[in-house]
């Protein structure tokens, strides 16, 4: 299981926050839209899979917790 610390889930948010704002960015301009999708695209990858990575929250929890993380007994 790969295990992130809270720094390097923190950076991978930023960036993923970063390609959304560039994504609203591109959506702005036919032209530009393509990529504009794309980063959106990349973006929600990353936020997911960060999500997903993590242990106590989402498609690796390891509790009977949901997204995030509360443990009931």
């Amino acid at each position: 299981m790969i295990s992130l610390s809270a720094n390097q889930v923190a950076l991978l948010y930023l960036v993923a926050s970063v390609l959304f704002i560039l994504t609203l960015k591109g959506l702005s301009h036919p032209t530009t839209s393509r990529r504009g999708n794309l980063f959106g695209m990349i973006g929600m990858a990353i936020a997911v899979l960060t999500l997903c990575i993590i242990p106590t929250a989402g498609c690796g929890r390891r509790g009977k917790g949901g997204f995030g993380g509360a443990r009931h007994p």
